[in-house]
């Protein structure tokens, strides 16, 4: 997906999974706000986020389409790790992702470190 997207991109379309501001994305991406406010751009120009202003404030969230990419790439990490011991949480529960889980590497996002990830909403 990072083929298609890039790190920060990939990132930032997982962010606003559940809902993120233009800081929150910065803030997970690594990057400026000014940057992270160009990659939500990007991504709402091709379709996957949806942005909604509130004064100064700025909310990024999926799109149907937005999902639907999203719900790809996680389900090919599971794919590619279904070979892995199970993880912790089980279906429906908040579960602790770690590199090795698979999902940054369909996202093409390299090691972020521990992210907290809702299996029923994946």
């Amino acid at each position: 997906m990072s083929n298609l997207l890039g790190r920060a991109r990939a990132i930032a379309l997982h962010t606003a999974s559940t809902g993120a501001t233009t800081g929150e994305i910065a803030r997970a991406a690594g990057v400026s706000a000014s940057a992270a406010s160009r990659h939500a751009t990007a991504l709402r120009d091709a379709g996957l986020v949806t942005t909604i202003r509130n004064g100064p404030t700025v909310l990024h969230t999926l799109t149907p389409t937005g999902a639907s990419v999203l719900r790809a790439a996680l389900r090919k990490a599971d794919e590619e790790s279904a070979g892995a011991p199970a993880r912790a949480g089980g279906p429906g529960r908040a579960r602790a992702v770690s590199p090795s889980c698979g999902w940054d590497t369909a996202l093409g996002v390299g090691a972020l470190g521990a992210v907290a990830l809702s299996s029923a909403g994946a």
